[in-house]
């Protein structure tokens, strides 16, 4: 016999039909054996509407019971049962980009003033997050971080900054060699569901799991790699012994290196030395200083070749490309590309297939160039290196 509710195996809903079947049943086993309960009768007419109301408490006590599972729970159910455990969801992020200005001798714009805006996308606005500076009797051109104006997904492809919507004295030019680090959307629940679980990582203290998870809980840090050596010599790679060490990746310029080094400190594990190229010097809680090491991840120039089907209402090659970019950058999504893992073609294969217009899309990987006929399937990233993506590194033909 059929149990609904909660067993002992979770909840179980009744279904639609099962309602009405159970109903028909009562009704030949308490009114008549005989009694006309076929759809086109008063009765099995009356049992569909019933049925229907029913079936909707069902799926609603089903939906309680999945607001507690921290697998299953969504939206603002997922909010709440999270926050029991875990910080709050995240808000969605502007988008950052490095950017050269073009200024002046002596000139000085503070953040926030100057505004520039994409060529053709007078929308995609970004501002300065840095003091603008020229300290020289000549004029120079120097990097500012730039962020955009608004939260969420803001492209801003290379070359494509060059439109000043304030005209300050004294700033002459702009213009972004990279494409700008796309920013999010408010976290969803799968990213939320996934940083649930790195935080809870994080409270083993001084696993490398639990370094890792308070690393990547730091604005600044987009992905880490750990690495480590339990041994009594030098491993091959260079890593000394009883040591392990943790590579950072981050937005261009936005590396808080303090932050890190405290962080690895107070989740390190005694005996254990933190090894990397960068030092930060951190004091412990009788004031003592200290010098612990982490190293930033080497960007791999990745190449993307794609050969696409298309219907009409595709939504063209430069979008793909966005969307490429801005997946290798946000974690949780299937073309995320973090540190020390290896560089998949059907990545990119599934992102180009969950746009519109996409009919089929085959893709081949390069460190080289952007060439379907020499690419491969998947490319090497060493422990200490993540992929990096660019628009004007990925090419879009018609599949032949």
């Amino acid at each position: 016999m059929t149990t609904w509710g909660l067993t002992p195996d979770g909840f179980v809903a009744k279904t639609l039909e099962e309602i009405e079947a159970s109903m028909v049943q009562a009704q030949r086993d308490t009114i008549a054996a005989d009694i006309d309960t076929s759809q086109f009768g008063l009765v099995g007419q009356l049992n569909g509407i019933m049925a229907s109301e029913v079936a909707a408490v069902w799926e609603l006590a089903e939906a309680v019971n999945d607001s507690q599972d921290p697998n299953k729970a969504r939206g603002a159910a997922q909010d709440g049962l999270y926050s029991l455990t875990s910080a709050p969801r995240e808000d969605a992020q502007p988008s950052v980009v490095l950017a050269d200005v073009t200024l002046q001798p002596g000139v000085t714009i503070a953040p926030g003033e100057a505004i520039a805006s994409v060529l053709g996308n007078p929308s995609a606005r970004f501002t300065n997050a840095q003091p603008m500076v020229n300290a020289t009797g000549a004029v120079a051109t120097t990097s500012v971080r730039f962020e955009a104006t608004e939260p969420g997904p803001t492209i801003a492809n290379a070359g494509t900054l060059t439109v000043r919507d304030t005209l300050i004295t004294g700033w002459d030019a702009v213009t972004n060699p990279e494409d700008a680090d796309v920013g999010s959307a408010i976290e969803s629940d799968a990213a939320y569901r996934a940083r649930r679980e790195d935080e809870l990582f994080a409270q083993g203290g001084g696993t490398l799991d639990g370094i890792r998870g308070d690393l990547l809980q730091l604005e600044t840090v987009m992905a880490v790699g750990m690495i480590e050596n339990v041994s009594s010599i030098t491993d091959a790679a260079g890593l000394p012994s009883k040591s392990f060490m943790a590579v950072v990746h981050s937005s261009p310029g936005a590396l808080d290196e303090q932050a890190v080094g405290d962080s690895i400190w107070s989740n390190k594990p005694a005996g254990m030395l933190a090894h990397g190229a960068i030092p930060v010097d951190v004091t412990d809680s009788e004031g003592v200083h200290h010098v612990v090491r982490f190293s930033r991840a080497t960007e791999r120039a990745v190449y993307v070749a794609l050969r696409l089907t298309t219907s009409p209402d595709y939504v063209g090659d430069d979008t793909v490309r966005a969307a490429i970019v801005a997946s290798a950058e946000t974690a949780g999504v299937v073309g995320y590309l973090d540190v020390g893992v290896d560089v998949y073609a059907g990545q990119f294969v599934s992102v180009a297939m969950a746009l519109r217009g996409v009919l089929n899309a085959e893709a081949r990987v390069s460190l080289t160039a952007a060439d379907y006929a020499t690419g491969v399937a998947a490319v090497p990233i060493a422990p200490t290196e993540t992929g990096n993506l660019d628009t004007g590194r990925i090419s879009i033909v018609p599949i032949p």
